[in-house]
């Protein structure tokens, strides 16, 4: 749960519990794992994408967004 009582409430944001409605777009090569991280780490959804990446690359992807 986010530690700072939101300034309203949405569906999005109750469902992940989150107090700002903001959600990174998928942009393949212009937002990669890091501003993904950074979006997540602020309050927002940060996305990355996978299409047209091989497994291998993907579980990169995923591992530097998780680190």
């Amino acid at each position: 749960m986010p530690s700072s009582d939101p300034v309203f409430s949405t569906p999005l944001t109750s469902l992940f519990e989150i107090n700002h409605p903001i959600m990174l777009a998928r942009m393949n090569v212009a937002a990669g794992p890091k501003l993904a991280a950074t979006v997540t780490n602020s309050g927002g959804i940060g996305v990355i994408g996978g299409v047209l990446k091989t497994p291998k690359v993907l579980q990169r992807s995923i591992d530097e967004l998780k680190s």
